[in-house]
């Protein structure tokens, strides 16, 4: 018993250095949520363009979208401010019934931001593309039938990205390693934690669920104490 309580306090006592040691980084660990890139075609050469971007400290992100150079725009663009941490531009634009099939789309300023943008192409036929933008991949070109795995991969690499950077996930699941005892727990556990997490940041991303950002890291910090 003693053995087993010397274990315990050794491992909440690292929980804890570790907790203080990096708390100021898990105040921002998920400020910054991903952007959304959104192209619809319709019939006759249209194209409506949703760009959403998150808004951090009353400013928007530096990025800018790079659409095809066909894109002629009608009209001036009209932008909001969402009821979360967002600001999102809608704008349409003519193609003379150019095919976006094989054209690329791009989003500049992704190197000095740690973010991600979700690219989301639905064309006039009804076809459904999308893909992650991050830094060293900030391009897309749509194909022309987009296989099951290859969007699998690009969101699993999103996740598994989006994990290791967060210092706040890496304690919660530093945590659970020190408190299950056993392989299929810990599998269960980790991936409820995942399901969870990715339910939430769709929600956030395509704009069903707006909570503040403040409250939402000041629960996430204590979620790891407690846990600890």
């Amino acid at each position: 018993m003693k053995r087993a309580g010397r274990f315990i306090s050794g491992g909440l006592a690292i929980c804890l250095i570790l907790l203080f040691a990096v708390a100021p980084q898990i105040g921002v660990a998920d400020e910054i949520s991903p952007a959304l890139l959104e192209i619809t075609e319709r019939e006759g050469g249209w194209v409506d363009v949703t760009w959403k971007i998150p808004v951090k400290q009353d400013r928007g992100l530096g990025l800018t979208p790079a659409l095809p150079e066909f894109f002629e725009p009608v009209g001036e663009p009209s932008a909001r401010r969402t009821q979360g941490n967002g600001y999102v531009v809608f704008s349409t634009f003519r193609t003379g019934e150019q095919s976006l099939t094989g054209s690329t789309s791009a989003v500049e300023g992704l190197v000095p931001i740690q973010t991600d943008v979700l690219v989301q192409v639905t064309l006039a036929d009804g076809t459904q593309h999308s893909a992650i933008l991050r830094a060293g991949n900030d391009s897309y070109v749509i194909p022309e039938q987009a296989t099951s795995a290859d969007i699998a991969v690009s969101y699993w690499s999103m996740g598994t990205i989006h994990i290791l950077e967060g210092m706040d996930h890496l304690l919660f699941l530093l945590v659970l390693l020190l408190i299950i005892n056993s392989l299929w727990p810990l599998v269960k556990t980790v991936t409820a934690f995942t399901v969870a997490h990715s339910l939430t940041l769709a929600l956030a991303t395509l704009g069903l669920v707006n909570i503040p950002p403040a409250p939402t890291e000041a629960v996430i910090a204590l979620s790891i104490l407690l846990l600890a």
